[in-house]
């Protein structure tokens, strides 16, 4: 499996990574942080969190794995 990746297909991925990373992590902090100021117990606060970021985040996360199979991205399967 290693003689079939090339560093020019790990250094694209990476690219994507970087990328989505950068977008999903401060989003993921902003939710907390808007939480940690709401009047709810900790375990309502982590599902409110944990909800509102994979719904959020969803086509971020799903772009990363379509790229990373090397499949079409568009905005009709970005949900799939």
């Amino acid at each position: 499996a290693i003689n079939d990746v090339k560093p020019s297909m790990m250094l694209e991925y990476l690219k994507t990574t970087l990328a989505t990373n950068f977008l999903k992590f401060p989003f993921f902090e902003a939710i907390n942080a808007l939480c940690a100021a709401l009047p709810i117990s900790p375990s309502v606060r982590g599902i409110f969190t944990g909800f509102v970021f994979t719904t959020a985040t969803l086509p971020v996360t799903n772009y990363r794995y379509r790229k990373s199979m090397q499949l079409e991205v568009k905005w009709g399967n970005i949900y799939e």
